[in-house]
């Protein structure tokens, strides 16, 4: 099988953390045209009208008018269609659904959509039938078509609203979310990242925890969907975005402050995650604000 991994989307140079689709095909004729992707982000799917299969993981997931379909973050996927068929396709990063990385009491929410466990996250027409679901849909559709002022709030509140749906509509259909609380030595690990994450290692981390290395290397990455080395790179990441933001300080400094070995290697992470160097970040943003700060 074909496997594409799919980039971050971005505008204007900028990482964006949705990218909203309303996609109108053909049926597919002996498999042409059918190839598997991946990528970052958490993928619902709507379809409004047609008939088919969402292949995940050579799994066949039968989606009619009415279907919605949940792809986790970074699963092998693909639709198969048999007839002509118009879809919504609302994909978001799993940090939509908490605040930060220190939101314990949200992250719950966030692990059914980073397992690597073999659910089937499709919900029927009958399933969703009298909630809002399909309406929030396509509201988050007219907002990222039309960019109005504040669109990318309205998108955010509706992703939530349509998350907390499903969880409730699971929940009728006994849908059993198993091991979802993150354990003790996780929320520890978390919190001691969150709060110290200039200084952080994972063997001190571990340590902590009261787990040995490779076990605690184990259990972070089954929890939380990521090793704890690129976890505590995001951490780094995002405080230093916070003082590209509201501070003076030189980028070099930035990185320092950060926890980074290098500035390089802080130029190479902040640009992998947001899809932006600092230096352009910072500009972008004094381009807004007229607040120039040193490079």
């Amino acid at each position: 099988m074909e496997l594409r991994q799919e980039k971050i989307y971005t505008k204007n140079n900028v990482a964006r953390w949705a990218h909203c689709l309303l996609r109108k095909t053909k049926p597919d004729v002996k498999g042409k045209g059918i190839y598997y992707h991946y990528h970052d982000y958490i993928e619902l799917l709507y379809f409004v009208s047609g008939e088919g299969h969402v292949l995940i993981n050579d799994r066949e997931l039968p989606v009619q008018a009415g279907s919605t379909v949940i792809v986790n973050a970074r699963k092998a996927h693909a639709t198969c269609l048999d007839t002509d068929a118009v879809f919504y396709c609302i994909k978001f990063l799993p940090s939509v659904l908490y605040d930060n990385e220190q939101s314990l009491w949200d992250f719950k929410y966030v692990l059914p959509f980073v397992s690597e466990d073999e659910d089937d996250y499709v919900l029927s027409p009958e399933d969703t039938e009298g909630t809002a679901i399909e309406a929030l849909l396509r509201e988050i559709m007219e907002e990222w078509t039309e960019e109005r002022y504040a669109y990318e709030l309205v998108i955010r509140a509706n992703i939530l609203k349509i998350v907390s749906l499903i969880f409730r509509i699971w929940q009728q259909r006994g849908v059993a979310i198993k091991g979802r609380e993150l354990p003790e030595p996780i929320k520890k690990a978390v919190i001691h990242t969150v709060e110290n994450y200039a200084t952080a290692t994972m063997g001190e981390t571990a340590e902590l925890c009261g787990l040995s290395y490779n076990y605690f290397s184990h259990l972070f990455r089954t929890y939380m969907g990521m090793s704890y080395c690129n976890y505590l790179i995001t951490v780094r990441v995002n405080g230093a975005e916070m003082m590209l933001t509201s501070t003076p300080k030189s980028i070099t400094e930035i990185a320092a402050d950060a926890g980074f070995s290098s500035t390089s290697h802080f130029i190479a992470c902040f640009r992998k995650i947001k899809g932006i160097t600092p230096a352009r970040f910072r500009k972008e943003l004094h381009a807004e604000s007229g607040v120039e700060y040193r490079k």
